[in-house]
């Protein structure tokens, strides 16, 4: 009986063990069936998106995955600019886009050159030495850091504004020179949105000459690419930022390149940040992958010629039109839906080949707008009240 008994027992095993096997390879199969270039249910083989911690982590299935940073680092924030930081490290972010304060005041210039430059010891204990301990540890997670200029275009004109940012830039080359290469500043990114100048229609005033209007902002901007590209381009890598509506409307067709040819704005960044090893950043703010693709279709067309990666933004907080952000949606949502980005973009039924070309050159990225919304906003939908 003892040696039946064993004999039962091991063919049991065997049984069991023959029918985990084939169901482990039937759910392969099934996979391999179902996936499109690796994906499943809005994720990659490299996306956690379900089943080891229930898609509260984000890990990006693009290269490059950045986050807006609109806090300047200061002495009495850094603890908590740390610990955001280490957030955005456990949530496969390469690229920090960061507000800067205290570059403005340089002391001890001579003639302009930079490496007279310096900042006063009050400055260096409330703002470089705090950014110097953020963006060493930055580089310790492999996150590069670029200074944030944000405006609504008044640094494209002569003025208050204008004055304050060349000094700023100043003194992001002296904060550079006087950092380990490990607390340097690895680029610049531009978010100005010339559209918040003056842009409704006054009254008494003709639809053309409203158009005019928009088309001097406009191409202010461009003229301002311009300068920044010839300025800035051996020493920082620029990138740009420019909302996905910037392409709509006769008017927009009136910018001018630098050939004097018309063309649109979106190109002419485009274009300027291929001279600067820079990328461009869509704000695609839609609720879902294929949305977010759709409104920024032009931007990657136009890119794939140039090689120029570019991020698709998602939103939290702003703008609070309908389909436009995540705060109601919540972090898995968004998760899921930047990492089914990817997947749009493979399988898009226009422009594939353009599309397939955009990923075989790796030049898809996602970005977060921003961190202070980010990391506390809840995992699941709020429900409808």
């Amino acid at each position: 009986m003892g040696k039946r008994r064993i004999i039962f027992l091991i063919a049991a095993i065997g049984i069991l063990l023959y029918a985990g096997a084939s169901l482990a390879l039937g759910i392969y199969l099934l996979r391999i069936n179902n996936d499109d270039n690796g994906y499943k249910d809005g994720c990659y083989d490299n996306c956690e998106c379900d089943p080891t911690n229930g898609g509260k982590i984000f890990v990006p299935n693009v290269s490059r995955a950045g986050v807006y940073w609109w806090r300047a680092i200061r002495d009495d924030n850094l603890e908590n600019s740390l610990h955001l930081l280490e957030f955005s490290a456990r949530n496969g972010i390469t690229d920090v886009f960061i507000s800067m304060s205290g570059l403005e005041e340089v002391i001890g210039v001579t003639a302009g050159i930079v490496t007279d430059g310096r900042f006063a010891e009050a400055r260096m204990n409330r703002h470089i030495r705090p950014m110097q301990e953020f963006v060493r540890s930055a580089t310790e997670h492999g996150i590069k850091v670029y200074a944030l200029f944000g405006s609504g275009g008044g640094i494209l004109f002569p003025g208050a504004s204008r004055n304050t940012f060349n000094r700023q830039m100043f003194g992001l080359k002296v904060y550079n020179n006087i950092s380990n290469p490990e607390e340097q500043i690895t680029g610049i990114q531009f978010n100005i949105e010339p559209h918040q100048m003056n842009w409704q229609q006054l009254p008494d005033e003709t639809i053309a000459a409203r158009n005019m209007r928009r088309n001097y902002l406009l191409q202010s901007k461009a003229d301002f690419v311009f300068e920044i590209t010839d300025l800035y381009k051996d020493e920082f890598r620029i990138d740009w930022c420019m909302p996905f509506w910037w392409d709509g409307g006769t008017y927009y067709r009136f910018v001018t390149d630098r050939h004097g040819e018309s063309t649109m704005l979106y190109r002419i960044l485009i274009q300027e940040a291929a001279k600067a090893n820079g990328r461009v950043l869509v704000m695609s703010f839609r609720d879902t992958a294929d949305r977010m693709l759709n409104v920024s279709r032009h931007v990657v067309r136009y890119a794939v010629q140039h090689n120029v990666p570019v991020f698709l933004m998602a939103t939290i907080n702003e703008p609070t039109g309908p389909q436009t952000r995540f705060r109601e949606a919540g972090k898995i949502e968004m998760y899921y839906q930047l990492n089914k980005v990817r997947h749009e973009v493979y399988n898009s039924t226009t422009d594939t080949e353009v599309f397939r070309e955009f990923l075989e050159k790796d030049l898809l990225g996602v970005a977060i707008h921003h961190i202070l919304t980010w990391y506390p906003l809840q995992y699941e939908r709020i429900p409808p009240v």
